[in-house]
């Protein structure tokens, strides 16, 4: 198994591992997969802010919150798109008035948000060929539990940034004074460096604990870390691309929506293509995706027409 291991990263097999990735992706409607997730999450990313923000702001200081997560939007969807999420946002929390529409109010939240997962699970699960053998209410609130766990890692990793930022300023600082250039160069290559880290660490996670599959931490490493690097590239590019277009002019007033939208449609491909590339991993290294208990394997096979099978 470790020769295994050791041959996937010389080119021609690392190659034809990311071609079998992306036919299992194909097989598996991605167009479907990808334009569900990006429709529910139009719902789901305002609650989701709301509740990071709600229940960090019960250990850190608000201001620091808020800032980090109106940076990470702005640097993510643009002046537009963050503005859009956070007056929906804003919307939803004035709402809640009295103790018990606040109490109603965050069960829809949390319900929103976990669906979105609910929804790249049963996608996940596609891909990896699992079932669930019937569907309980107390194992779909345990799932709802683990995807509720999972935003709130996306939270802390949100905050960690802001130590990232402290770090940033200091040495930045400090190598400047003996290389004026140097800080420049030292805080440009922290930013790239910490952003693929964050991302990567979350997919990481995202593929280990999300789907009703337990993938080896080999392969749910390798997919994370290609992941994140497809991730960041794909959203400096759209970033680049989105600044310096005119999607107003053809969208209006629904341009930051339609922003929105775009990125994670590219997202949810680069998501999809990951957990293929988890899947292709397994199979090469002989180290499979164990379905939980509740789940099995399942297998789809071509059945020949019936004209010819008579034959």
């Amino acid at each position: 198994m470790a020769n295994n291991t050791t041959s996937i990263w010389r080119l021609p097999v690392f190659w034809k591992l990311l071609k079998n990735s992306f036919r299992r992706l194909q097989r598996n409607n991605p167009l479907r997969m990808a334009g569900a997730t990006a429709f529910f999450t139009t719902f789901a990313l305002p609650p989701i802010l709301i509740l990071i923000f709600q229940l960090f702001s019960i250990f850190f200081a608000r201001k620091i919150v808020g800032r980090e997560l109106r940076e990470l939007l702005t640097a993510t969807l643009g002046n537009e798109g963050a503005e859009q999420l956070r007056s929906t946002a804003r919307g939803l929390r004035n709402l809640a008035q009295t103790w018990y529409m606040a109490a109603i109010g965050l069960l829809f939240l949390v319900f929103v948000a976990t669906t979105l997962f609910k929804v790249i699970r049963g996608s996940l699960d596609d891909i990896w060929n699992i079932r669930l053998k019937r569907s309980e209410f107390v194992y779909d609130l345990k799932a709802r539990a683990r995807s509720l766990i999972i935003i709130l890692m996306a939270g802390l990793l949100v905050l960690a940034s802001a130590v990232i930022d402290v770090i940033k300023v200091f040495a930045g600082d400090y190598i400047s004074k003996y290389w004026k250039t140097g800080g420049h160069f030292f805080t440009s290559a922290i930013n790239e460096i910490a952003g693929v880290l964050v991302v990567t660490i979350w997919f990481v996670v995202l593929f280990k604990y999300l789907a009703n599959g337990r993938p080896s931490w080999r392969a749910t490493t390798a997919g994370g870390i290609l992941t994140g690097m497809l991730f960041y590239i794909g959203k400096s590019v759209l970033t680049t691309l989105i600044g310096n277009g005119n999607i107003g002019l053809v969208y209006g007033a629904g341009a930051a929506i339609v922003l929105v939208l775009l990125f994670v449609f590219y997202s949810s491909f680069i998501l999809y293509f990951g957990a293929s590339f988890v899947k292709e991993f397994s199979l090469l290294t002989n180290d499979p995706i164990i379905p939980s208990p509740k789940a099995y394997l399942f297998e789809v096979q071509h059945v020949p027409d019936e004209e010819k099978a008579r034959s």
